[in-house]
């Protein structure tokens, strides 16, 4: 029996929201911004330098490989988000942790640079 595959309804608005599988029609494309498929609230966030630059990297990176999709900052952070939450909800952590490198060592299981 195979593994039951899980699904990620969000997925599919991330795949609307970057016109993924549709096709314009010709004739049928009004002039100015499309209007957004889901509400998105404007919130403000500070990052590093070096955030910034992973943030692009990354959104780079997805945009190649999702071609011909546009690939945004809020989907690369809202990506990120949902990852970290499914990665909270799959470890047990324990009642406290003292330090953001003892939080790092528990998620990502030892895979760090020496």
């Amino acid at each position: 029996m195979a593994p039951k595959k899980r699904t990620f309804p969000w997925t599919e608005l991330y795949n609307l929201e970057s016109q993924l599988g549709q096709r314009p029609l010709p004739g049928l494309r009004r002039r100015g911004r499309p209007p957004r498929p889901f509400t998105r609230e404007r919130v403000q966030l500070m990052m590093t330098d070096e955030e910034q630059r992973i943030l692009k990297r990354i959104r780079n990176m997805l945009e190649e490989m999702l071609d011909p999709a546009k690939v945004n900052r809020s989907q690369v952070n809202g990506l990120a988000l949902r990852l970290l939450a499914m990665r909270l909800e799959d470890t047990t952590l324990p009642d406290s942790v003292e330090s953001w490198s003892q939080l790092m060592e528990l998620l990502a299981g030892g895979e760090g640079k020496e």
